[in-house]
């Protein structure tokens, strides 16, 4: 009988670590109201933070036609349990591109999960990655450099 209730036990923690959660990723100190704010999600290091392409998912929020100052949120849905790291970007003048000075210092606005931080560079994935297990929320705070 033993051997049972362990296989059921077994059966229900692997449903529960499958089933899709939500994240909400709230986006904050922005210091303007125009352009995009572009959030890309990743499962690995590749390509984390700068290539969206390689992101599992990207939301956008486009600033201008939501007027309320504050924090901004987006929401990812139905996504599998599993370590994740956020990047975003404020993408004041809407080109898609982060704008960098010669040095390749960004000037516009970045942020990463956990706050991450690089160090002569952009933060490393293991910095900003976070265990998604269930419907959860994080805090991303947009720094200008």
């Amino acid at each position: 009988m033993k051997p049972v209730y362990s296989a059921l036990i077994l059966v229900l923690a692997l449903s529960a670590s499958s089933r899709a959660a939500d994240l909400t990723v709230v986006v904050e100190g922005l210091r303007s109201e125009t352009g995009i704010v572009r959030v890309a999600l990743f499962d690995a290091e590749r390509g984390f933070p700068m290539d969206a392409s390689r992101a599992v998912a990207l939301q956008k929020l486009d600033l201008p036609l939501i007027p309320a100052p504050g924090p901004r949120a987006v929401v990812f849905r139905n996504l599998p349990a599993k370590t994740y790291a956020v990047s975003v970007f404020h993408d004041e003048d809407s080109d898609g591109k982060l704008k960098t000075n010669w040095l390749g210092i960004p000037r516009e606005g970045i942020g990463a999960s956990r706050n991450a931080k690089g160090r002569m560079g952009p933060p490393r994935f293991s910095a900003a990655a976070f265990l998604l297990t269930g419907n959860d929320r994080i805090v991303v705070s947009i720094v200008y450099l």
